[in-house]
């Protein structure tokens, strides 16, 4: 199971939920990268193989900008981002997806749906049972440009 690197942002309590769950689960601040820029933060879990899970969407950024394929990512769009909030978000997504499933992708995710970036499209998934789900068309991240 992938080791979660949780953004200062995530509340203690979302990562013992994680703990609960069986995930090894360690806030950067625990680490040493209390206060760290977030290039350092996806730097450290490349190196280490560690997914990171933020509320923080610079991440999504950095991600396609420096790390594509080389770092997981989890982004939480939780409104309002409470903990609890947090915490149902995240058991929607773990009821749709496996983290094994998303390994050196980018995955934002809310309550109703899951966005998973493999290189530069993102596709939309949604899952009516545990054992099925639709995916649909692939979006591009990037609004179309109108004329020429």
């Amino acid at each position: 199971m992938p080791q979660i690197l949780a953004d200062e942002n995530i509340p203690a309590s979302t990562i013992e939920w994680l703990k609960g769950k069986g995930f090894k689960a360690t806030r950067t601040s625990e680490i040493s990268l209390k206060g760290a820029k977030d290039n350092t933060i996806a730097e450290y879990a490349a190196k280490n193989n560690l997914t990171i899970l933020t509320l923080d969407t610079d991440f999504a950024h950095i991600h396609h900008s420096i790390y594509k394929g080389k770092l997981t990512v989890i982004v939480i769009r939780a409104k309002p981002a409470t903990p609890t909030n947090i915490i149902e978000t995240l058991h929607a997504a773990l009821k749709k997806i496996k983290i094994d499933e998303i390994q050196n992708k980018l995955a934002i995710i809310t309550k109703k749906r899951i966005r998973i970036s493999p290189n530069h499209l993102i596709q939309l998934y949604r899952r009516k049972h545990q054992t099925n789900h639709r995916v649909k068309q692939p979006i591009s991240p990037f609004p179309k440009s109108r004329g020429g």
